[in-house]
């Protein structure tokens, strides 16, 4: 069966181009970096050639970049690093209240070591206001970590804005930049950021690398002790062939960024236009359907969860996050503002499997694709009209070719088509109230023609 898979800001499949450009550090090239001969001086070699590729992607100095098992490493590195080489000149830091779990959980076990946090809250838009931030310095403030773009909502902080505050008031600015790199232009010289944490797999490099960039001149304590790797400020082996991957991958995001912007942007207008503001879309009963008639098979399901607020109580579309009630809460408080503004809240969320597969496959189709499923589904409803109207067999001919077209209209949401499941979906027509109402809209009894022509259809009678 076809996967769709629309869950890119969790990870991202590796591109063959990357593959082909760490295989070699997986097999032949296999090396040590740290070892004295050739094979480890090649690897060294492959690893420098990477920092300079990624240093030079955000504005930074090769030597100024530290690579990392990820970006939950990266942002413990640089927050725990920073706070517990600086607690002699202040206890107090700043982050937002909608930060990912690496950056909370990291300033929250600096919270039982004696240090203070603010977690300052985000307008309706979910930016923190720059003036917010300025308010929240105090004396002893020694850092400040915003995260460059939000993992759960998108939003875009103002980082240059809230970096130039900090470096007014002394203040050390660290960004978790995990979903911005590779997506959005970054020079950390220019926007005035001190330490960026930053990983592979959300950029179709290979997961258990990422990087730690450090401003030359910041104070931070070394994170794992060991070797000598990394300058001697993190030890173990490199992930050679992690950290070549992880090059490759960003040097292919800078040159199609903007190009995928273009794309990405145009998708997510389309799936709004589809889910908001294409009556021909909100209308479908059958559509109505994978909310309510496969909601008991959930758990085996896979794709797209539409969580909107009108039909929660038939999604009941939890989250895939686990012990997130504080985060939760923190989200809600952000977000409510939004709600009062535009009355109901519209959710994108994938992998839960509260809504079928069907539902991720229609919002795919081209817009030619879908100007014929909608034509084709208007065009069932007339002839559903007129054979009522005249008087028609369900079993006849006519019911024969509606329950055909019927087929035909299901063909572009169902992957697998099998009898049983149309008829089982026809029983629905008259069963549930939505249908009967959708189908009924203009003739009554067209969708008690519409179950008993499938039945036939399907039955072969």
């Amino acid at each position: 069966m076809k996967q769709i898979y629309l869950d890119h800001a969790s990870t991202t499949p590796v591109r063959p181009e990357v593959v082909e450009a760490m295989l070699p550090y997986l097999t032949e090239q296999f090396g040590n970096p740290s070892s004295i001969y050739p094979l480890g001086q090649e690897a060294a070699d492959a690893v420098a050639a990477a920092r300079e590729t990624l240093a030079g992607l955000i504005g930074a100095a090769p030597r100024e970049v530290y690579f990392t098992s990820g970006g939950t490493e990266s942002d413990n590195w640089a927050i725990k690093g920073f706070a517990r080489a600086n607690a002699a000149k202040g206890k107090h830091l700043i982050t937002s209240a909608i930060e990912h779990h690496a950056v909370l959980h990291a300033c929250e076990a600096l919270e039982k070591e004696g240090f203070e946090v603010t977690y300052l809250p985000v307008d309706e838009h979910g930016l923190v206001r720059p003036a917010d931030f300025e308010a929240a310095i105090r004396p002893d403030t020694t850092l400040a970590s915003i995260m460059f773009a939000n993992n759960e909502i998108g939003t875009i902080e103002p980082v240059a804005a809230l970096a130039a505050i900090a470096r007014e008031h002394g203040v050390a600015f660290h960004t978790d930049a995990v979903q911005a790199f590779g997506h959005e232009p970054i020079n950390v010289k220019e926007m005035g950021i001190d330490m960026l944490s930053a990983s592979s797999h959300k950029i179709y490099g290979p997961k258990g690398v990422g990087l730690l960039y450090i401003r030359k001149g910041v104070k931070v304590e070394n994170f794992i002790d060991g070797g000598q790797q990394e300058r001697g400020r993190r030890g173990s082996t490199e992930n050679v062939p992690g950290i070549v991957g992880f090059a490759r991958a960003a040097e292919l995001a800078a040159a199609d960024m903007t190009a995928e912007h273009d794309r990405q942007r145009a998708l997510r207008d389309h799936a709004i236009r589809r889910i908001l503001d294409d009556p021909a879309f909100d209308r479908q009963a059958a559509l109505q359907s994978h909310l309510t008639e496969l909601e008991a098979r959930r758990d085996r399901l896979e794709g797209l969860i539409l969580t909107v607020r009108k039909t929660i109580d038939e999604t009941r579309g939890g989250s895939r996050m686990s012990d997130k009630e504080k985060f939760e809460a923190f989200k809600r408080r952000a977000v409510e503002a939004n709600e009062a503004r535009y009355g109901e809240e519209i959710r994108q969320k994938y992998g839960d499997g509260a809504v079928d597969r069907a539902n991720a496959n229609v919002l795919a189709l081209t817009e030619e694709e879908y100007g014929q499923w909608t034509a084709l589904g208007e065009e069932i409803k007339a002839a559903l009209a007129r054979a009522v109207r005249a008087g028609e067999d369900p079993a006849g001919q006519e019911g024969r070719r509606i329950a055909a077209l019927h087929r035909r209209w299901l063909s572009y949401s169902w992957e697998a088509y099998t009898p049983q499941a149309h008829a089982g979906l026809a029983q629905l027509y008259t069963a549930d109230a939505r249908f009967t109402a959708y189908y009924d809209g203009e003739v009554p009894g067209c969708a008690a023609f519409l179950r008993r022509a499938i039945t036939a259809y399907t039955s072969g009678t």
